[in-house]
């Protein structure tokens, strides 16, 4: 059975429907009074065995995933929102500036004195014959 649904409604029953739809029901999405899309059932999946990891079975990418489920157990959450959370860090604007980092980093070279430029002369601007 196909319902139409609109995109308020979908929020407040997000829930409700995904489980109509594993049930195997179809809703079309109406925002705006246009249709945007389509929730179906997946056809070649049974309910609940979805693995959305890849495939890949090298030994690099075993010992990764290991390693994420162990971090992501460590902090109690589950390996999505550990690979969420290490995705954001990873993308966030550093704390420090830029200019503070560099002050921290090479001021010590400096012994937190001022850099001491040379004395610059001004040169006599050239005089061109006519």
């Amino acid at each position: 059975m196909n319902k139409i649904i609109n995109a308020r409604e979908l929020r407040k029953s997000l829930g409700d429907v995904l489980h109509r739809v594993q049930q195997g029901e179809r809703f079309t999405v109406v925002y705006r009074s246009r249709l945007v899309g389509q929730i179906v059932p997946c056809a070649d999946a049974a309910p609940g065995s979805v693995d959305l990891l890849p495939q890949d079975d090298s030994v690099a990418t075993q010992e990764l995933l290991e390693r994420l489920r162990r971090q992501a157990a460590q902090h109690g959450v589950s390996v999505e929102d550990e690979v969420r959370h290490i995705l954001q860090q990873a993308v966030a604007a550093p704390e420090e500036k830029l200019g503070d980092l560099a002050v921290r980093l090479f001021s010590p070279a400096y012994d937190d004195n001022e850099l001491v430029l040379p004395a610059r002369e001004i040169p006599e601007p050239l005089e061109f014959p006519e």
